[in-house]
């Protein structure tokens, strides 16, 4: 098979009866198209045996940026991912950094696949050249 992901706790508990995994000091690490997204957060919750990872508490995701492209990071409290379908969505305000531009959610919606990323509700951006 194909990795999609790995992902590293310091604690981690499996709950069989709820089908549920819950992992405290998350490190997530997702492959799409050469580049790896490197996300963190404070606690975690694996459903259906990993094909959902819903990251709470702290998010924070970055990704280096190729050739003179600046890095890319967003914060979050809450963010869950679908690391096969290459997707991820937060219901919580998100602001999203790239060099000096800056933008703020209220949601957001990004599909790796097509190469989209979409802040949704009330939005604001500064964006720098």
């Amino acid at each position: 098979g194909q990795l999609y992901y790995t992902l590293h706790a310091k604690h981690f508990s499996h709950y069989p009866q709820l089908a549920v995994s819950r992992l405290d000091d998350v490190d997530l690490e997702l492959r799409s198209d050469g580049r790896i997204f490197h996300s963190t957060a404070d606690h975690a919750d694996v459903h259906r045996e990993g094909e959902e990872v819903f990251l709470r508490d702290n998010v924070l995701v970055w990704r280096e940026g190729l050739d003179s492209e600046p890095d890319l990071t967003l914060e979050a409290e809450t963010l869950t991912v679908w690391p096969r379908d290459q997707r991820a969505a937060s219901d919580d305000p998100v602001v999203l950094r790239q060099g000096t531009s800056i933008a703020h959610g209220q949601s957001m919606r990004a599909d790796s696949l097509f190469g989209t990323l979409e802040l949704t509700g009330r939005a604001r951006a500064t964006l720098q050249p």
